[in-house]
């Protein structure tokens, strides 16, 4: 099969919408207003490595089972790999209009994943509008990513207009080198939750509206992340509804307290964030134009990465699991793009002992594996 493409349906009343499994290498594109109505699953797309365009369809009071639902039950659309080598080609979730799930869009071991704006082709795309009106279960999620490494997630409008259920916009789950861009969150209850390990992972322009409806900010769960912009580069996200005294910014729990800057001015650039998240730090400096990115910011990779190379990195909780999960992120990076290990500096020989130590082991090995697995595809 060489393209696979959904146009102009009409689903309602039933259990999936449509379901791509084991497609391999085969672009997929399911576009042009495909409409959803009263079912469990929009869209589950699962061990796919060939090109999947999401764009322009409609999702309408989901929910057709009387079940109670559980892990990814009534979702717009959801995407999954059993690991994140899978995925070697463009996917894209932009344009979709999604009203009244329990999760709007879902992604598990997807790299390289955009959701929303993005320059990329096949088609630049634009954001998706999630609202939430009803509520379909014991938490909501607008976007929920886990382990999707280099996810874009941009121009996206996330908003509830009925208080009193639990919805997080964005969750960033174990995600590194994510971008969260030039979204608008409205009275979600936490805006944006950041579970975990999710190095290099930026903030740039995003809007969090708690004016109406109290929330918790970006909260962190046992998190890990780098500092968000610099003293002369702001990134410019914007809070309204909290304060310095009881509606922090930030929130929760860091591994280690990062620092955030934020432009001097109106109250709405400070992330007031709670004791033991985040540094803020004030500027002057007005900060890079808020447009669609291609990517975060490349870290050089001595600074980046030195830490893991020698050996010297130290957490406050769950060290063991962070520093392993640390280790297999730079080993693969490492495997994908092997120039990695020339960069001319005096660490060079650090980062290729560091690379043919860990070949060896288990990470190195279940990657053979996985390779195999996946030239079999």
């Amino acid at each position: 099969m060489n393209t696979i493409d959904v146009k102009g349906n009409h689903f309602d009343k039933i259990g999936k919408g449509i379901i791509a499994h084991n497609a391999s290498s085969s672009p997929i594109t399911i576009n042009e207003n495909n409409e959803f109505y009263n079912v469990d699953y929009g869209i589950v797309i699962r061990e796919t490595i060939g090109i999947v365009l999401i764009d322009g369809n409609n999702f309408n009071g989901l929910g057709y089972s009387p079940l109670v639902p559980v892990n990814y039950g009534i979702s717009a659309i959801t995407i999954q790999n059993f690991n994140d080598y899978a995925t070697t080609n463009t996917i894209s979730v932009s344009g979709n209009i999604i009203t009244d799930s329990r999760i709007g869009i879902h992604a598990l071991n997807i790299p390289n994943l955009s959701i929303g704006a993005n320059l990329n082709t096949p088609v630049a795309g634009t954001g998706n509008t999630i609202s939430f009106s009803k509520e379909k279960g014991q938490y909501h999620h607008g976007i929920w990513v886990e382990n999707c490494n280099s996810a874009k997630i941009q121009s996206n409008t996330i908003n509830s207009t009925e208080p009193g259920f639990y919805l997080e916009g964005i969750t960033v789950y174990e995600s590194t080198d994510a971008l969260i861009n030039m979204n608008t969150i409205t009275d979600a209850t936490v805006p944006v939750n950041v579970r975990g390990s999710c190095p290099d992972t930026e903030f740039h322009c995003n809007v969090f509206d708690n004016d109406a409806e109290p929330g918790l900010g970006v909260q962190l769960v046992a998190a890990d992340l780098p500092p968000q912009g610099g003293n002369t580069d702001p990134w410019n996200n914007e809070w309204y509804g909290y304060d310095n005294s009881t509606l922090f910014g930030v929130t929760g729990l860091a591994n280690s307290p990062f620092d955030w800057y934020y432009k001097t001015g109106p109250s709405k650039y400070n992330p007031y964030p709670a004791s033991g998240t985040a540094n803020p730090f004030g500027t002057s400096a007005p900060g890079s134009a808020c447009v669609v990115q291609a990517a975060t910011n490349d870290p050089d990779r001595d600074v980046r990465y030195a830490a893991i190379a020698e050996d010297s990195l130290a957490f406050t909780e769950y060290e063991n699991e962070f520093i392993y999960k640390s280790k297999k992120y730079l080993f693969e990076q490492i495997y994908a793009d092997t120039s990695l290990l020339t960069k001319n500096t005096a660490k060079d020989t650090t980062f290729s002992r560091f690379y043919s130590d860990l070949y060896v082991t288990n990470i190195g090995l279940f990657r053979h594996v996985d390779s195999l697995i996946m030239a079999k595809i």
